[in-house]
């Protein structure tokens, strides 16, 4: 494969170019990679470096590697090497680094920039103190269920939780129902989480995916196999894997389109909030043509990952439209009048969750849980709730008095929570608490 260098310069140019085009040579001899050119460049603030490296790229056509010294070269914290990986995914480039430890560009974003306000410096301090520890086997932090910390701070098998481990793989791997039906069955049987509560789908999730239950004890990067008892067999755990894998659609942005009514209403049966749900379904048309449809309902929450309610659910359109004409009084004599600082706030809110959201995308595209083709999804809806945040900042007036068919969907949605505290909601009819 076609191979290019590109490093930003920092200190001692001659020297760092000289160190650089070593190691690159010698990677491409390691690797089999023809060596094209090498770019080194002085960082600039602006990112006309990069631009102008985007535009070598797309003149030079696809199928190219881009080597870099480390994710740094790439930006200066873990958005700027995300939006830089999507960019050059986008050109059909692959990425990876001269860091023999952490080849993988991600996984070097995460190591050495960290998180946005975490210390890379004190955070690998703290690593490589826990590592240490690690090594020696010492359980770090609250056990898995399943086990716990014995006098000599190993894990050591809880017999009580160890039937229901087993249970969970077993439900999993030979019965082969899905996460919501061993949910269901769990607390269909009485049997409780560690806390004495009922079980979800997280929870069961999060048991399928753990390779301490063979024996392997993970940390901070660190694995060490036959560090204590298995629960399960590897075998079985392997099943489980490949069997998640199969049912979970890859690539998918797991952030749909808001629900306007999401945090204020409530399963008059359950007293659990009920969600937004998305529903895809295609299907084969007549002519042998495809066709899909979204569907979109609100569905009891406590249904969904506990499986202790009953199928209490109501299309979208027609519980916001019982919703806004049960209101309509209210908000026709209140001129709809709504605070610009709330808004704002609101909105920011907004930005932060869909930056969260992409630094969890980050790391799970780091693991090769989704492509960076999907990263750059994440990426795009960050950039729309912040233009869509900055519209709203720049408006001057105090309040906003507007008609409803004019309001914007967050105009609308923070209007509804400042005249109500919760909507309860029944299978005919629906009762709103002030």
């Amino acid at each position: 494969m076609r191979a290019i260098g590109y490093f930003k310069v920092k200190e001692s140019r001659d020297e760092e170019i000289v160190h650089f085009n070593t190691l690159f040579e010698e990677f491409c001899r390691t690797n089999l990679h023809q060596p094209v050119a090498t770019f080194e460049i002085e960082s600039s603030e602006d990112g006309t470096d990069f631009a102008e490296f985007l535009k070598y790229l797309k003149k030079t056509g696809p199928e190219l590697f881009v080597v870099v010294g480390s994710a740094e070269d790439l930006g200066s914290n873990l958005e700027e090497v995300t939006r830089s990986l999507v960019l050059l995914d986008r050109l059909g480039t692959e990425v990876g680094c001269l860091d023999e430890e952490r080849p993988n560009i991600l996984q070097n974003a995460l190591y050495v920039l960290g998180s946005e306000g975490v210390s890379p410096d004190r955070g690998r301090r703290i690593k490589d103190a826990m590592s240490r520890r690690a090594l020696e086997g010492y359980a770090l932090g609250r056990p898995p269920y399943g086990y716990r910390i014995g006098s000599d701070r190993k894990l050591i098998i809880d017999r009580k939780e160890e039937e229901v481990v087993r249970l969970i793989f077993s439900l999993y791997t030979e019965s082969n129902l899905g996460l919501r039906l061993i949910v269901r069955d769990l607390n269909q049987r009485g049997l409780t989480t560690r806390n004495g509560g009922s079980w979800n789908i997280v929870s069961i999730r999060d048991i399928l995916r753990n390779p301490t239950y063979i024996g392997t004890y993970t940390r901070i990067g660190m694995r060490r196999p036959n560090a204590h008892q298995a629960i399960i067999s590897a075998d079985m755990f392997r099943t489980a894997q490949a069997l998640a894998k199969a049912r979970t659609p890859f690539g998918r942005v797991t952030r749909s389109e808001p629900f306007l009514l999401s945090g204020i209403i409530y399963c008059a049966y359950c007293d659990n909030k009920m969600m937004g749900v998305t529903r895809r379904r295609s299907w084969k048309r007549k002519d042998g043509n495809s066709a899909s449809r979204a569907y979109r309902y609100y569905q009891c929450q406590s249904r969904n990952n506990q499986g202790r309610c009953g199928y209490h659910t109501w299309r979208e359109e027609k519980l916001e439209e019982v919703v806004v004409s049960t209101l309509s009084a209210r908000i026709a004599n209140e001129k709809v009048n709504l605070n610009l600082r709330n808004l704002r706030a609101y909105g920011l809110e907004t930005v932060k969750n869909s930056e969260r959201l992409l630094l969890e995308a980050t790391r799970r595209a780091a693991h090769g849980e989704i492509t960076i083709n999907v990263l750059g999804q994440y990426i795009d809806e960050l950039d729309s709730v912040r233009k869509e945040f900055d519209a709203s900042s720049n408006k001057d007036e105090s309040s906003i008095q507007s008609p409803w068919s004019e309001l914007q969907f967050d105009e609308r949605r923070l209007l509804i929570q400042q005249i109500v505290s919760k909507i309860v909601v029944l299978d005919d009819h629906i009762e709103i608490e002030n």
